[in-house]
């Protein structure tokens, strides 16, 4: 979303996948072997696929947009940058998680 939406560029994966996993969302059923598998094929797909897009130059209308966390992304460089902060609060989260299980 940080990269494509706020470029004006489709998103790499589905609006539902967006829907169901967005801020404000919790688990409402178990989630089945084949949609994990599809997390983590996208994990990396689109890494990759953003990382050819960058290369090829193609965000070029970013709109300014303020996380919740006060950081101001003014163009995709500042985007992505937020992102590997962002990341890392999920794998923080992940690791607390795992410590209960």
């Amino acid at each position: 979303m940080l990269a494509y939406k706020l470029s004006g560029l489709p998103m790499l994966i589905s609006d539902e996948m967006v829907a169901k996993y967005m801020r404000g969302t919790k688990p409402i059923h178990d989630v089945m072997q084949s949609e994990i598998d599809e997390i983590q094929t996208l994990l990396f797909e689109t890494i990759n696929k953003t990382e050819d897009d960058y290369n090829d130059g193609i965000f070029q209308n970013f709109q300014e947009f303020t996380s919740l966390s006060g950081f101001t992304m003014s163009n995709i460089e500042d985007a992505l940058a937020f992102n590997y902060y962002h990341e890392a609060i999920h794998t923080g989260m992940i690791m607390s998680i795992m410590k209960f299980l």
